[in-house]
């Protein structure tokens, strides 16, 4: 992994809204990490972010 992008999608769920946090390899367009949530918040990122190891020169 040498650059990786991040994003957050909503998704309408009944009469609610979800949240997929993702982690996408732009290498190879693989989603390597990923956590869907109630709240759009820190936690949802945090979560997201600690699911893989980000080597030390990766871009995100």
């Amino acid at each position: 992994m040498e650059v990786l992008t991040t994003d957050i999608t909503y998704l309408p769920f009944g009469n609610s809204m979800l949240y997929l946090s993702s982690i996408m390899d732009v290498y190879n367009g693989e989603i390597v990490a990923y956590k869907i949530d109630n709240k759009q918040d820190q936690r949802l990122v945090n979560d997201t972010l600690n699911q893989i190891d980000i080597p030390e020169n990766c871009i995100l």
